[in-house]
């Protein structure tokens, strides 16, 4: 099967009035609806087959010619071309030939001189007999790229507009290749967003290290390559005092914090900083215990967060059902909404002057997730005020409940809550949660 050269799903074919250059990639999304002018023949154009990828979202496209010539070796050979044997490097670097060729050669030609390192770079390594662009070509990138200890991308001007690039990085990012990202100093924020494949990039959100011109560059990799190879000494220990505490420590302590808190206030929780931080190479080089209880933490967050949205659905059924309990002759009204916030509370507020006013709009679902009876948790969303009277409300049909019914309501949904499956993992997950991120919290203080 003839692989799509972006993302590795299979192709199918395409025919065209007008096709894309032969041998490159197409511009354009591909269409995999038909076109119903596709039946008018123009006696003056050629039509012409090209190969799209399946997937709608990318963009990939392979040439007849190309096709047709990996189709006739898979059935001669009965598997893929048999590559030169390729060996092991240090590093790999990705780069776009138009802007970033001076510093990608430069750092080839010096690799040696910063420790005796071994990088790949395409022009160097891979035999002039292979065609560039070519699927011999891309397959023989990809075993470089497998054979690398480090991925090494180069981000120069226009580099965001370039699929060899961006299927490079994809490439070393499913086989998770460890990553450094090295940033031209003039670049601005639009040009390290890329659009290109399936899903889109934003690579100012990642963790990179700027550089002026090529001894810049070889310096800086010199620096954090030979620390990384190394594991003890001072580039080492420079690293871990002051780079990661600035790249990993002190932006995950802030999210931790705020994670804490929300947690407290039964929210739904961030990882945004996690997220950009855990690719870099910065988060390596933490102790690995330490990694480790981050990790559990943020992967719990996430459950946790599914949870919370689970109870929240079930918190709204359970509320509609014991109205209907409560009051079944407004049963029929009650049912046809709900999926719906369709009970209220309003308060007659008292404040420290005497001055009396009504205010509307309150819901009791937090309440039953904090283990609060109505009245407490109300005066506490108005601590400088005074509840002189509660009044709930069901909005369709409109009716008010007594006291009575309000009582009988709120002691059902204690009843159910406490019994529910449900809200008993959300507070197990919370709690053990609440104790992790304040040990976490205080290891990374010491």
């Amino acid at each position: 099967m003839v692989k799509c050269p972006i993302c590795g799903k299979r192709v199918i074919p395409r025919t065209e009035l007008k096709p894309a250059r032969r041998g490159m990639y197409a511009v354009e999304p591909m269409n995999l609806y038909p076109n119903p002018y596709d039946n008018i023949v123009d006696n003056q154009a050629e039509r012409e087959t090209t190969y799209h990828c399946i997937d709608p979202k990318c963009y990939g496209e392979i040439s007849e010619e190309e096709y047709d010539s990996i189709k006739e070796f898979e059935q001669l050979m009965g598997k893929p071309t048999k590559l030169p044997r390729i060996g092991d490097y240090d590093f790999f670097i990705s780069y776009y030939s138009g802007t970033g060729a001076t510093f990608a050669k430069y750092l080839k030609e010096h690799s040696k001189d910063i420790g005796n390192l071994n990088a790949f770079l395409d022009i160097e390594n891979i035999p002039k007999k292979i065609t560039k662009d070519t699927h011999e070509w891309r397959s023989y990138i990809d075993q470089a790229i497998e054979n690398s200890k480090i991925f090494l991308l180069i981000m120069t001007r226009r580099f965001n507009e370039r699929r060899e690039v961006i299927r490079e990085y994809w490439k070393a990012k499913d086989c998770k290749i460890p990553m450094l990202l090295f940033k031209q100093k003039t670049l601005d924020a639009e040009d390290l967003c890329s659009v290109i494949g399936s899903e889109p990039i934003d690579f100012s959100n990642l963790e990179y290290t700027e550089f002026t011109d090529e001894c810049d560059l070889l310096t800086k990799v010199d620096e954090i390559i030979n620390a990384k190879r190394k594991g003890k000494g001072a580039k080492v220990r420079k690293i871990r005092g002051w780079d990661i505490s600035e790249k990993v420590i002190e932006p995950l302590y802030s999210e931790v914090k705020s994670n804490i808190k929300r947690l407290y206030n039964y929210n739904a929780t961030l990882s945004d900083k996690y997220d950009s931080v855990i690719d870099s190479f910065w988060y390596d080089q933490i102790e690995p215990l330490e990694s480790q209880k981050i990790d559990e933490f943020y992967n719990r967050l996430k459950k946790y967060t599914l949870i919370l949205c689970e109870v929240r659905k079930l918190t709204t059924r359970m509320i509609h059902e014991e109205l209907c309990r409560v009051k079944p002759d407004l049963k029929v009204g009650i049912q046809q909404h709900s999926g719906e916030g369709n009970f209220e509370i309003n308060l007659s507020l008292k404040d420290t002057s005497g001055n009396i006013r009504t205010q509307k709009g309150f819901y009791i679902d937090d309440a039953l997730m904090e283990k609060k009876s109505f009245k407490k948790y109300l005066q506490s969303l108005v601590p400088l005020e005074k509840i002189i009277d509660i009044m709930p409300i069901i909005l369709t049909p409109r009716y008010k409940l007594s006291k009575s019914e309000l009582r009988d309501f709120e002691e059902g949904l204690k009843i159910r809550v406490k019994q529910d499956k449900t809200y008993l993992l959300m507070w197990q997950e919370r709690s053990e949660l609440l104790n992790m991120g304040k040990i976490i919290l205080r290891d990374m203080k010491t």
